[in-house]
């Protein structure tokens, strides 16, 4: 049997067990290793592209726990893990419904990574509404700017890195909004978006 195979039985195997396994009333699962087990093994799956699990993957969408409900969207739409194709508007959909704005950052971070590159305008529309809308968190912004810099093709590799360095020392909206480069989305909107008014 083939370590690939191994390692896709033993997750297989964390899935089933935590299927029934008990939780309490915080959604974590009572036997703390097994909490951890599930943990890991959803960023597993994604590290490693084990494909055949994906479908294990998609039940942890409506976890109780938000920290699993993240670690699924990530692993299912996330450029870095299995990107699956047929995620991309489930992504959406959680970015609108999910509570919880850490899921909520990583869903339309999930989605928005579907259109890296393609300066597509009605997706820089949308997440030019919800950087200007300071009724969302500070975090979600953050994660709505790098991928607005994304989509339009900016150049990643020179500027993206540097902002968010300065982007997470920014906790509130008021400090973010003090250092997201405006003309820069300004300029990003004028020349992708038809019609665009700031």
């Amino acid at each position: 049997m083939s370590s690939r195979t191994e390692h896709i039985k033993a997750l297989k195997a964390v899935f089933d067990k935590a299927k029934n396994a008990p939780r309490d009333e915080n959604g974590y699962f009572q036997d703390r290793d097994l909490h951890n087990d599930v943990g890991d093994a959803l960023i597993d799956v994604g590290k490693e592209a084990l494909y055949e699990l994906k479908g294990e993957i998609y039940s942890y969408l409506s976890d109780i726990f938000p920290d699993f409900r993240g670690d699924a969207v990530k692993t299912l739409g996330w450029d870095t893990r299995l990107k699956v194709p047929e995620f991309r508007d489930r992504a959406y959909e959680i970015w609108l419904s999910d509570p919880d704005d850490d899921v909520k950052a990583v869903s339309l971070s999930a989605w928005a990574g579907y259109y890296i590159g393609t300066s597509n305008p009605q997706v820089l529309k949308i997440l030019y509404d919800i950087l200007c809308n300071e009724k969302y968190d500070a975090y979600i912004r953050t994660h709505v700017f790098t991928r607005l810099l994304e989509v339009a093709e900016y150049d990643a590799h020179r500027d993206i890195t540097s902002y968010m360095m300065l982007i997470d020392e920014s906790r509130t909206n008021e400090a973010l909004n003090k250092v997201i480069d405006w003309n820069l989305v300004k300029s990003i909107m004028e020349k992708y978006v038809p019609g665009f008014k700031s």
